[in-house]
């Protein structure tokens, strides 16, 4: 980018999104990673009552185990990512989410399935953390913009995409939503 010249007193600043299409791939990747995430809150419980017949109390357990697994994925991230670096944490990550969401959508048993939903929490742990922290670091771009423009949209993905989702589980069953985010993680390890 260009350097811009020093703003006159008073003169109002145009905004213009920035040119660096880095920082949008990692808002896509941070987006796939949210939509995950929000879609086991949302919908994982009524997954394993409707779909897998498991009792009201056991209906919970792939929230629980997702949320645990991302716990401490996540209090481990900084420590992996140190070792072993970003873009290598991602690619591991996304291979263990993908994992655990083809084990939770084909598993068959609700063990397995609660297994693949713990799996899928250790892998989509540290996908958003990383690609924040990418964000941070576009050249040319503010660091700020950068984690603005991958907060919007992540966050779009953890409010609004579950409610989506929901409407094709209900028609399609949530066996298959939960396949496709295998996809859509094999989409985050590409990029």
């Amino acid at each position: 980018t260009r350097p811009q010249p020093p703003r006159q007193k008073g003169e109002k600043q145009r905004f213009r999104l920035p040119g660096n299409v880095r920082v949008y791939v990692y808002g896509v990747i941070a987006l796939a990673a949210f939509t995950a995430e929000g879609s086991v809150i949302d919908w994982s419980a009524l997954y394993l009552r409707k779909e897998m017949q498991a009792d009201v109390a056991l209906s919970g357990f792939a929230f629980a185990g997702f949320s645990f697994a991302m716990m401490v994925s996540r209090f481990s991230g900084d420590v992996l990512r140190n070792r072993f670096g970003a873009v290598r944490l991602l690619q591991f990550s996304a291979v263990m989410a993908i994992a655990g969401f083809v084990l939770a959508s084909l598993g068959g048993a609700l063990p397995v399935v609660v297994c693949g939903f713990l799996l899928a929490g250790l892998g989509c742990a540290n996908i958003v953390p990383v690609a924040f922290s990418a964000a941070s670091k576009v050249p040319g771009i503010n660091p700020g913009t950068g984690i603005a423009i991958a907060t919007m949209f992540g966050y779009f993905g953890l409010l609004c995409a579950p409610a989506l989702l929901g409407s094709v589980g209900e028609v399609f069953g949530f066996a298959p939503v939960y396949l496709g985010f295998s996809l859509v993680m094999m989409i985050v390890q590409i990029l």
